[in-house]
């Protein structure tokens, strides 16, 4: 045996130590730092989708009714660019949060909360990925926009024991109150897509 050959014999003796202990030893630290890492890249990349989703990263920011004159102030200073950058805002989208009172076929009425949607936010595209779509009106994604339709949540429908497949080819009856009276008119409005969740845990969009 050479000196070379004795070197690596001696140093791997060593090594593995008494039972092979240190070599044992050795290996659970690897497999820990192995798992540590994996670990930590689910974490990463679970907060990285989360931070990419505008279902959680966007601010609001509620408004009272009685404080409703302000609004086109607060508009006015949200819509300066200086002003968005103080607070790492990107941009600014108002909505309207309302409450509906609806009829069904078996002649019960219900009151739905809801808000208004701008098909321009970001957060819209998100809503309308084919993940979160239960059933769309013709099955056609031109019709997932339309400014006088109702889009409701899977919620909405469990709760009611409505089929999404077969709403989407039917109406709401909306119950809408006649200014300073106890009177109400009716308005029928077409669903045109079932989502299976909604933003700020709404029952329908608008």
């Amino acid at each position: 045996m050479n000196y070379k050959q004795l070197f690596i014999t001696r140093e791997l003796e060593e090594l593995n130590g008494k039972g092979n202990r240190n070599l044992t030893i050795a290996c659970i630290l690897l497999v820990i730092s192995l798992l540590s890492i994996s670990v930590s890249l689910g974490v990463y990349n679970s907060l990285k989708e989360r931070m990419d989703n505008p279902y959680t990263n966007w601010v609001t920011m509620p408004v009272l009714y009685k404080y409703k004159d302000s609004v086109p102030l607060l508009i006015n200073q949200f819509q300066s660019q200086a002003f968005l950058d103080s607070f790492n805002l990107l941009n600014l989208n108002t909505y309207v949060k309302d409450a509906n009172k609806m009829i069904f076929k078996n002649g019960k009425e219900k009151t739905y909360y809801g808000r208004s949607i701008n098909f321009e936010e970001n957060i819209v595209q998100k809503i309308f990925e084919k993940d979160n779509l239960l059933a769309l009106r013709n099955g056609d994604e031109k019709e997932s926009k339309d400014l006088f339709a109702y889009y409701v949540s899977e919620a909405f429908c469990e709760q009611n024991k409505l089929n999404p497949k077969e709403l989407v080819s039917s109406n709401l009856a909306v119950l809408e109150q006649t200014l300073n009276t106890e009177d109400y008119k009716m308005y029928l409005f077409p669903v045109k897509a079932v989502l299976k969740s909604l933003p700020n845990h709404s029952d329908f969009i608008i």
